[in-house]
């Protein structure tokens, strides 16, 4: 005969599993719904078409509009979008468009070139276009340019290449137009050394240093007064061509055996002298080339993000602040744009709740010169003001706390 089994709801761990009578005493991914157990439910895609962001999720920040449509806003390192309904909407703000590119087609290729010089786009970038006159042969139309955002391929200087939903029907060089409308650039993905203008020092020192093993002599012969290589204590961290300073003497080398930088030319700046074994020797970074090592670390790309209403307020890290109106007719399909009067270096912007007042922090003190943008944090906290430092002298006094709309005081009752 079958007989109900009646347990208590919840795990008892206090005491032995027979002492536990009619009772659970472990368990897994279980919870207590109405006294009866249940499996505690996994992650669960977000969105039902399976979409994804590019780049990595930075900020995130929750808002209603006037019309009470709910909106989820997010900050990655490569753009900016808003989750609505199960689905994602990009406004990423363009930056500059760049007008005056061409296309390069291959038969039966997806992969198209654009043309332009000095695009100043880097791999990773995300581009739409605008203005588009289709290339030659393609079989493209229009749409096919201007409904989507292409990632920056194998970028060079004057040209980088993108990929088509499709193949194109035929093969033409440098036909066709558009007007290029990148991205803004937010920053890297991760946290990186700056090898740019300003990380070294003057007169090219690198920082990546060696010693002679061997005597070099006045003359154009390498260590030993032979050959076309010098030999060195250690190449760790030398490049495997460039320049040495020995001295007040500018060596090249082409390549690295071992210890040996080979294919030397002594005195490539005039000057030639003799140095004995032991001399310091230092890698030396030549005008207009990245330096080797460097103490300026660069911030992942970030972002603030708060909301004024129904409007998004987004600001990029160091960068520029974007507003986004969700009470605009049909505004997922409208991109965040500049926010006017705004400083263009912040590092955080904040909105009071209660009067709606915008502020920046970490900004500019001449609007609109990135220059003079204030990083500094200060160390040392200020000390209290003389009223709120006696208050917390007093530590046998009731203080009250009255909370107005307006403002915050501070009453003592003096027992």
């Amino acid at each position: 005969m079958l007989q109900k089994l009646n347990f208590k709801p919840g795990f008892n761990k206090q005491v032995t599993d027979s002492g536990a009578e009619s009772q659970w005493v472990d368990g897994d991914f279980v919870r207590f719904r109405y006294g009866l157990p249940e499996k505690i439910g996994g992650w669960q895609q977000l969105t039902t078409t399976n979409q994804t962001l590019p780049g990595a999720a930075r900020a995130q920040h929750a808002f209603t509009s006037i019309e009470g449509e709910k909106y989820v806003a997010i900050g990655t390192s490569s753009g900016l979008f808003v989750y609505y309904s199960d689905k994602l909407y990009d406004i990423t703000p363009l930056d500059t468009g760049i007008a005056g590119a061409t296309f390069t087609v291959t038969s039966g290729s997806a992969t198209v070139t654009v043309n332009k010089a000095s695009h100043n786009l880097s791999n990773g970038r995300y581009v739409t276009f605008s203005s588009v006159t289709i290339p030659t042969n393609s079989g493209y139309s229009v749409a096919d340019f201007t409904d989507s955002t292409f990632e920056v391929l194998n970028a060079q200087q004057n040209t980088f290449q993108i990929t088509m939903p499709t193949n194109s029907a035929g093969a033409s060089t440098a036909t066709g137009s558009a007007q290029i409308d990148p991205y803004i650039f937010i920053g890297p993905t991760i946290q990186t050394a700056g090898f740019g203008w300003g990380t070294s020092t003057w007169a090219g020192a690198s920082g990546v240093t060696s010693t002679l093993n061997g005597a070099l002599g006045d003359n154009t012969s390498g260590t030993g007064g032979s050959g076309t290589s010098v030999t060195l204590t250690s190449t760790s961290g030398f490049p495997t061509t460039g320049v040495i300073k020995v001295g007040a003497e500018f060596i090249s080398y082409t390549g690295i055996s071992s210890n040996d930088l080979t294919g030397i030319t002594r005195a490539v700046a005039g000057t030639r002298s003799a140095h004995s074994s032991g001399a310091s020797v230092e890698f030396y970074t030549a005008w207009g080339q990245p330096s080797l090592t460097s103490s300026t670390i660069l911030d992942p790309g970030n972002w603030s993000l708060d909301n004024f209403g129904q409007i998004l307020i987004a600001t990029v890290h160091n960068g520029k602040t974007f507003t986004w109106n969700s009470g605009t007719g049909g505004a997922r399909d409208i991109r965040a744009t500049v926010m006017a009067n705004a400083p263009t270096a912040t590092r955080l912007t904040q909105v009071s709740d209660r009067d709606r007042h915008v502020f920046h922090f970490g900004t500019e003190t001449t609007i609109g010169n990135t220059s003079t943008q204030t990083k500094a944090q200060q160390t040392t906290p200020p000390p209290h003001p003389p009223q709120i430092q006696r208050l917390l002298d007093l530590q046998t006094k009731k203080i009250l706390i009255h909370i107005t709309q307006q403002q915050l005081t501070l009453q003592e009752l003096l027992d």
